[in-house]
């Protein structure tokens, strides 16, 4: 509700046409008793049929909130806890298998990226770290979009680039290859005799 003292045959423009626009407009200005109260009668039913749409939106969401907090989905099903480390023990992230991946991921804290990662091997998980390593800005964007309701803040895919270098093997070094060039030169002598190129 927005009361307004306005003058005689105001019309409303800008923004406050906008905002009258879209509210019932319920004028008491000059009214004989008889028009100030239907007008008044129009007003008070105006708040009331309000008051009942916010209660019926305020029970629907309430409804809408109990019922999915009766029923879990068998998304939100809790995974069992993985306990063992063997990931530490088994080699670089190349020979890991998912099992080694999902390890990782809980002993280091980024059960945020297991929607993403828990079908991932290790080759994969490997590919997928030199993308967020190579162009961080945009696979932070497809990874957050892929994760739709709940996105990674930005620490927690900072902290997976980090704590999967320790397991990246060494990049292997460019194998160095040499050429051998053995050179015939003409024998140098100084017997020769100039040339003359040009006779006249």
């Amino acid at each position: 509700m927005i009361p307004l003292m306005v003058e005689k045959d105001y019309k409303p423009d800008g923004w406050l046409g906008f905002m009258a626009g879209s509210k019932l407009y319920v004028d008491f200005a000059d009214k004989d008793d008889e028009e100030f109260d239907t007008a008044y009668e129009l007003l008070i039913a105006e708040l009331k049929r309000q008051e009942a749409d916010e209660n019926a939106e305020n029970e629907e969401a309430k409804l809408a909130t109990d019922s999915s907090a009766a029923e879990p989905t068998p998304e939100e099903a809790e995974p069992t806890p993985i306990q063992t480390r063997q990931y530490l023990s088994v080699g670089p992230v190349t020979t890991w298998t998912e099992v080694h991946v999902n390890e990782f991921i809980t002993d280091n804290e980024l059960d945020l990226l297991l929607p993403i990662c828990k079908s991932m091997d290790g080759p994969l998980l490997h590919e997928f770290h030199q993308a967020c390593q190579t162009t961080p800005s945009a696979m932070f964007t497809v990874t957050n979009k892929s994760l739709e309701g709940s996105p990674i803040p930005l620490d927690v895919f900072f902290k997976f680039i980090l704590k999967l270098k320790q397991f990246i093997p060494p990049p292997k070094r460019p194998s160095v290859i040499f050429f051998r060039y053995d050179f015939v030169y003409a024998p140098l002598t100084t017997s020769t005799q100039p040339v003359n190129a040009c006779k006249v």
